[in-house]
């Protein structure tokens, strides 16, 4: 019989706690072996004697189902997944800075928002170009907004590129930029 083990022992620091082996305490318990395949309904006494006879420890993996899930796998294999798995959706998530130019900006403010811009892409953030126009000021949006977003884009083509998307006929003119 495996001995008692709680989540010190294996895995060091996890958000979320499980329970496992004996400190399972349902009378019946849906199991998925340790290949992944569902086994069904069984008594926790059976579960336990598939874990032990595998080796392996029983895991409670939801205890709010009914009847509560268990999956049979190594503790300490199961934790280094989760955590390489959380580790990676980190990685995937994308931050976005962005900047927004007026119709009729300055050389100087346009300079200043070009190298903003430089320094956000090199750090590989995505940047979201607005183009605001207030009141009546929206009737440039075909004339002077559009061409302030080429020329942007033009001055950034080394850092970044435009994403595939056409600049949205709103009151704004937005667009993405994505590093190179």
């Amino acid at each position: 019989m495996k001995k008692k083990v709680n989540n010190r022992d294996r895995g060091g620091k996890s958000k979320k706690r499980y329970s496992i082996n004996e400190q399972i305490k349902a009378k019946e318990v849906r199991l998925i072996d340790n290949k992944g395949n569902q086994v069904g309904v069984v008594p926790i006494e059976k579960a336990k004697e598939m874990s032990n006879d595998l080796n392996l420890d029983l895991l409670l993996i939801s205890k709010d189902a009914n009847p509560p899930v268990c999956k049979i796998a190594d503790y300490g294999q199961f934790l280094y997944q989760e955590k390489k798995r959380e580790k990676q959706t980190k990685k995937t998530t994308q931050t976005i800075k962005e900047l927004k130019l007026s119709h009729n900006i300055s050389i100087g403010d346009y300079n200043v928002r070009l190298n903003h811009a430089k320094k956000f892409l090199t750090k590989k953030y995505k940047v979201k170009l607005t183009v605001v126009f207030r009141g009546r000021h929206i009737i440039y949006k075909n004339d002077h907004g559009i061409k302030i977003v080429e020329r942007f884009l033009e001055d950034i083509k080394e850092y970044g590129t435009k994403d595939n998307q056409e600049i949205r006929p709103t009151r704004n003119l937005s667009i993405m930029i994505n590093p190179k």
